[in-house]
């Protein structure tokens, strides 16, 4: 049995550029070959933005070999168009031979998806790692983390640990510097999920979020929610900056990862922490 899993954060400018973010996110993978995962954050590949068709299969094709020669899978955020009559906001999954291998898309859409023409995904479901198939990932972007309560929907954290996740991957793009109150209740919402699903589900969180604003237009300040990693509520990464570009490493022991929690010895003795 192996011992850990290395994931690797990619927290970036998501421009309006899908070549330009596409070669930041290669230069990521170039620059951390030891990674057996990257995550970006949502619309990472295309931008949040209607335009996200210009240059996408080139700049998918730029993921693609960089996960190839890094031997790394990834979870690529992404606009694209599959078998729905609309374009979905999607998470794309690449493994370490470059091939496209599944995908999963947004379930609660907020005004802004509507605004450019996305379309929902039917239901949340489970996707294996490609490389450690025994590993069932809940994938979310963005609201399907924490919006249920607003939308008056099923929270999705819970039902995909009901369908028997081990871990929760988490690819984000919210709004940010709309004002001083708004972006910190946003910002206390979000961390509270991110800790809260963490402890009641006994399941490891990693969430990226992007580093400038949700359209693309660039941005200094703090990300609208946390990125970083999270195990029965404790972040695991004290001090990743939330402001900027930020790649970063999280090495996730198998134990919290396939197990039971409620039956396990190693998550019972964590809780006490």
């Amino acid at each position: 049995m192996i011992d850990s899993i290395l994931f690797l954060g990619i927290q970036m400018n998501c421009t309006r550029d899908a070549v330009a973010n596409a070669k930041r996110i290669s230069r990521a993978l170039d620059e951390n070959p030891s990674a057996d995962y990257a995550i970006t954050p949502e619309c990472a590949l295309t931008g949040y933005t209607k335009d996200w068709n210009s240059n996408f299969d080139d700049a998918l094709s730029i993921v693609k070999d960089a996960c190839k020669k890094n031997k790394t899978s990834i979870f690529l955020g992404s606009i694209a168009h599959f078998d729905l009559p609309q374009p979905e906001n999607t998470c794309i999954v690449i493994n370490s031979k470059g091939e496209v291998v599944d995908r999963t898309s947004k379930v609660l859409l907020i005004p802004y998806d509507h605004e450019i023409g996305i379309g929902p995904s039917p239901q949340p479901k489970l996707i294996c790692l490609p490389e450690h198939p025994e590993i069932k990932v809940g994938i979310m972007i963005c609201n399907d983390f924490w919006g249920s309560p607003m939308m008056n929907s099923p929270n999705v954290p819970t039902v995909l640990a009901s369908m028997g996740a081990n871990i929760f991957i988490h690819c984000t793009n919210g709004d940010r510097n709309i004002g001083k109150t708004h972006d910190k209740v946003y910002w206390d919402w979000h961390t509270a999920w991110l800790q809260m699903m963490s402890r009641y589900h006994m399941l490891p969180v990693i969430s990226v979020d992007n580093a400038c604003s949700l359209n693309g237009d660039l941005y200094n300040g703090q990300t609208s929610s946390p990125s970083g990693a999270w195990i029965l509520g404790r972040p695991v990464l004290e001090d990743l900056p939330h402001t900027g570009e930020v790649d970063f490493l999280v090495e996730i022991d198998y134990r919290h990862i396939m197990c039971d929690p409620y039956q396990n010895p190693f998550i019972n003795s964590q809780l006490e922490i």
